[in-house]
């Protein structure tokens, strides 16, 4: 066991400090529906970035992300299916998990977010990781009849 976790430790050095810095943490579908005010899968339909280098995903400074969502399920709050909103954020790649970190990409995802438009951060919660999560949400949605 000792020589399991000095591997272990061992092998952490190897990584990259932004990769060995940054987990996931995994909660409970019910946790997640106490959580947020907000909860839906939505896809962005703009994203800007200001300055505007920072839409390639290598860009290392600081910058401001917007999103304009469109909502394509709702799991819980105000929005519908069809609805937009919009979240602002200010990024900075130089201690994130990921040099891709900010959103390149035009997938729905399930977010969870709280607070007033434009809503100033949002939670990814990864259907491919929790599809406990998921089942569990689309059995609340088909129970509340929507």
């Amino acid at each position: 066991m000792k020589m399991v976790a000095t591997l272990l430790v061992s092998v952490s050095f190897l990584l990259p400090v932004d990769a060995s810095a940054c987990s996931y943490i995994a909660r409970k579908p019910d946790e997640v529906m106490s959580l947020e005010e907000n909860l839906v899968i939505a896809y962005p339909a703009a994203i800007s970035n200001r300055p505007k280098a920072a839409s390639n995903p290598q860009y290392r400074e600081e910058f401001r992300q917007t999103i304009l969502w469109t909502v394509v399920i709702s799991f819980k709050g105000r929005y519908k299916p069809g609805d937009q909103f919009t979240t602002r954020e200010t990024l900075n790649r130089s201690n994130m998990c990921t040099p891709g970190a900010g959103l390149y990409t035009k997938a729905p995802l399930l977010l969870g977010f709280s607070g007033r438009e434009p809503y100033r951060s949002f939670r990814e919660y990864s259907v491919e990781h929790d599809v406990e999560e998921f089942m569990y949400l689309q059995k609340k949605r088909v129970r509340s009849g929507t």
